[in-house]
Order: C-alpha cells, then sequence, then structure tokens
C-alpha cells in the first residue's frame, strides 16, 4: 500500500544514507520484453509491487496484465489478464498510471479510459469494477458524461482509492467509499483556496489519512486529511524544493509513502527522485538519486514514471523510449548491498574524523 502509519528517527538516517550512497546507482530488474510476457502491448502504463511479485499493466497494441514471479532473480513471467479477457469486460484501454495497488487479492485502479474504479483478481486475472463510471456520477451528484479519473490517485489502508476529477465543470478530490460509491473529499473551490489553481498535478499517495499531492500552479507539496476534519496544508513550498533542486519552478510526477517512513516524489523539473520525513518536510527533504545517476544508469535516461517499494529500496518504472531510454523496471540496491557499496566511503571518513 502507498501508506504510512508511523515516522522515525530511522527514516531520517535512510534519508541521508540514500542520499550519500546515490553514486551508487541503480540496476535494471526487468526490461520490457520481461513484462510483456509474450504479448505485444508496447507501453507500461504501471508496475505493482507485491514481495517479490509484479504486476504489470501494459497497453498500446494489446490491453494486457502480465505478471513476474521471483522478480529480479529468475523473473519468471506469464499472462494474467489477456488481451480477450480485457475486451470481455470493456471495450477501452487499461490504465493504472501512477495509482494501482495491490489490496485484497485485487490490483485496483482509477482507470481513465473508461472513467471508473476497476480492479483485477490477482490470482484469475479477472477483471471488474469496484465503482462504476455511473456510480461514481450518482454518489458525487454529477451529470457531465465526459467524468474524467485521471492519473492522480491513490489506494489507501482499506483498499479505498482516492483519485482527482479532472473535468473542467466539476474538479475534485474524491475516494471511493465501498464497492458502488464515492464522496468528494476537497471540491474545486477548496483546492483553489489551497493551492491557488483547482488543477493538481503528478501521483496521490496516503500517510496514514493525509492525502498528499502537488500542485504545478504553485510548484508546491501538499495534504488533505481525508478522515477527519483538517482540511488541507501546505508540505513543501517552492522556496522548499528549489533549495535543494537548484532549479527556479518545480513539477510533480508520482508520490510514493514507503515502508522505511519516507514520502518520496519524482521532482520534474530537475529530473531527480526527492524524499523526505513527513514529520519535518523541509528538514529533512533531500535528493536520493539525480538526472545525472538516472542518464548514466542502465535506463539511459531520467523520465521516472510510477514509484514502487522493491526489497528494501526506491524502485520505478520507465515507460519512455524517447531519447535512447530503456523502459523497464529499476530499483536501487536494497540497504544491505547499499551499505557494502558504501564502505569504503564511511570507512575512509571514520579516518578523515581521527
Amino acid at each position: 500500500m502507498k501508506t504510512i502509519k508511523n515516522c522515525t528517527l530511522t527514516a531520517i538516517v535512510v534519508v541521508a544514507l540514500s542520499t550519500a550512497c546515490s553514486a551508487a546507482g541503480y540496476f535494471q530488474v526487468y526490461n520490457l520484453t520481461t513484462a510483456q510476457a509474450g504479448t505485444t502491448a508496447t507501453f507500461i502504463d504501471s508496475i505493482v509491487v507485491d514481495g517479490t511479485t509484479t504486476y504489470n499493466i501494459l497497453r498500446n497494441g494489446e490491453n494486457v496484465v502480465t505478471k513476474i514471479t521471483d522478480a529480479g532473480g529468475s523473473n519468471t513471467s506469464s499472462v494474467l489478464t489477456s488481451n480477450a479477457t480485457w475486451g470481455g469486460f470493456s471495450s477501452s484501454g487499461v490504465a493504472g498510471q501512477l495509482g494501482a495497488d495491490v489490496t485484497g487479492g485485487m490490483i485496483r485502479f482509477a482507470n481513465f479510459f473508461d472513467n471508473a474504479i476497476q480492479q483485477i483478481d490477482t490470482t484469475t486475472g479477472t477483471p471488474s469494477n469496484y465503482v462504476s463510471n455511473a456510480q461514481l456520477l450518482s454518489s458525487l451528484g454529477l451529470v457531465a458524461a465526459d467524468f474524467n479519473v485521471s492519473a492522480t490517485n491513490a489506494v489507501n489502508a482499506s483498499g479505498e482509492v482516492a483519485f482527482f476529477n479532472s473535468d473542467s465543470g466539476a474538479r475534485q478530490i474524491a475516494i471511493s467509499t465501498g464497492p458502488g460509491s464515492a464522496a468528494t473529499v476537497a471540491d474545486a473551490t477548496a483546492l483553489t483556496s489551497l493551492t491557488t489553481n483547482s488543477l493538481i498535478n503528478g501521483g496521490m499517495t496516503f500517510v496514514g489519512g493525509d492525502l498528499y499531492f502537488g500542485s504545478n500552479s504553485s510548484d508546491s507539496l501538499y495534504k488533505w486529511d481525508t478522515v477527519g476534519a483538517g482540511g488541507g496544508s501546505l508540505v513543501l513550498s517552492q522556496a522548499n524544493i528549489v533549495a535543494v533542486t537548484g532549479e527556479t519552478t518545480a513539477g510533480f510526477d508520482d508520490i510514493f509513502a514507503a515502508p522505511d517512513g519516507l514520502v518520496y516524489f519524482y521532482e520534474t523539473t530537475a529530473d531527480s527522485i526527492l524524499a523526505f520525513n513527513p514529520t519535518d518536510p523541509s528538514g529533512t527533504l533531500s535528493e536520493v538519486i539525480g538526472a545525472a545517476a538516472l542518464a548514466a544508469g542502465p535506463m539511459a535516461g531520467t523520465n521516472v514514471d510510477m514509484l514502487a517499494w522493491f526489497k528494501g529500496n526506491i524502485a520505478w518504472s520507465g515507460a519512455a523510449t524517447s531519447g535512447g531510454q530503456v523502459p523497464g523496471f529499476y530499483a536501487v540496491p536494497e540497504p544491505s548491498s547499499l551499505a557494502l557499496i558504501c564502505m569504503g566511503g564511511l570507512i575512509a571518513l571514520r579516518f578523515r574524523r581521527r
């Protein structure tokens, strides 16, 4: 789940370790061919991690979901949901984008093609609606046929999906409230009051009941209390972010609350993955891996898509092929590997301090 309940001092240490060891780089867990599992789908929409099993939502050419067992090891791939199976359920494409996650044996996500919250059984591959488009419209009191569930969505610890409705007539953050129903979290007026614009950008993530999201209008990161009456508040300002990146503006793609107690996000101006402890965002904000390291690594590019957690460290999907970027699933080495890689530097530091 993209959610954290508690943050500790260890989390701050992990940021420092990840930053100090960013020169250690990252590795390719598997490539597009492995993710395809023999299908002809050419675009990695989402990669959902469940331990060492991963699920790949792919489209363009075919609409499929594939499964990788022993990811990072044998990388054994198979088709979970075929193009024919998806086509029997929906006449549109499949898309989980920045919010798909596993909950209760289901891969659950907001699909912007069908404008509905959907799910796929991780055992049978059978797709179904968790909240259909008609049910969303009815629950939220909308009549617009072009209701749009965007790529901006996240699954909380209870399996409910928060999403941004970007339809110009009814912009809002909403959340599912069980099968077949949804409720508004923050409407356009509330979003504009908080961020200066009713548009929000990039991914979302939950830290307990707080939903984190970014705004490219104010170049800032915010959170909204989805369970109480706390409303919204600023997490990181543009000034906080550019002080770390060295840029003059900031932008947001995916945001991910990790098991180590940190919130990671891909900053699109600097093309860097940053992280912070939500108990002290501005005081702990740090670069985990920057554009130069991304471009020099096996992805050969800087376009980071969906963030994930793999074997104890941050991971991501890279879908773009422009500029020679290699699509696939990538991760920073697990902490034990990082410790070994960085040991020489730490020993040297110890000697310098004597």
